[in-house]
């Protein structure tokens, strides 16, 4: 039994690295990740361990083969072992950039609405999860929900670009041309660019 934890805990601790730097870059090395955490999760349910933080990474390296499907799957699976024994699951805003990217924006809207209740209880405020229901509501064309959203953000870091930038767009996609012009202009003074102004 110990040895079945050391192997596991050796591996965990491996690939909690990788993922922090966001590599492996290669399909061959993101297999590679796939075979290992499957490894670690048969290693964790032998030793009738927790298997959540295997589950979480093996969904981030199916996310990052745009195996979709099965990142879902894994990163259900760590959320709910998660939520047996915890509240504030740190998993949502990742498997709601999945749903995001098969187009199912009303999922990732409640991931990322999960993620910023979260947030609430953790008594940390992180404004990409704004920003990410923003982007998910403006895609969904609820351009109300994302300009509250990215005014959020915007609040929280006066110097977020992105959602500055996002919120120009929906500003002009809604004829508010006039606000999306003052966004576009300050996107600009934080050192962005428009290709494509507002008219």
């Amino acid at each position: 039994m110990i040895k079945i934890f050391l192997l596991s805990f050796a591996l965990f601790c491996n690939y909690v690295f990788i993922f922090s730097q966001k590599t492996p870059t290669t399909t061959q090395n993101f297999q590679q990740a796939i075979e290992d955490f499957s490894k670690k999760i048969r290693l964790d349910e032998a030793a009738s361990a927790n298997a959540e933080e295997a589950y979480y990474y093996r969904g981030l390296a199916y996310a990052y083969q745009q195996q979709f499907d099965k990142a879902i799957a894994d990163l259900t699976k760590a959320i709910n072992s998660f939520e047996v024994t915890h509240t504030a699951c740190p998993y949502y805003p990742d498997r709601g950039k999945v749903y995001f990217s098969q187009k199912k924006y009303d999922l990732a809207i409640a991931d990322f609405t999960n993620a910023i209740k979260a947030d609430s209880i953790r008594k940390t405020v992180i404004t990409t999860n704004y920003f990410s229901r923003g982007t998910s509501y403006m895609y969904a064309n609820m351009f109300d929900l994302a300009i509250a959203d990215f005014t959020t953000a915007i609040k929280i870091d006066p110097k977020d670009i992105q959602s500055i930038f996002f919120r120009s767009m929906a500003y002009c996609t809604t004829g508010r041309k006039e606000q999306a012009k003052k966004d576009e202009t300050k996107v600009i003074e934080l050192g962005g660019n428009i290709k494509n102004p507002c008219q």
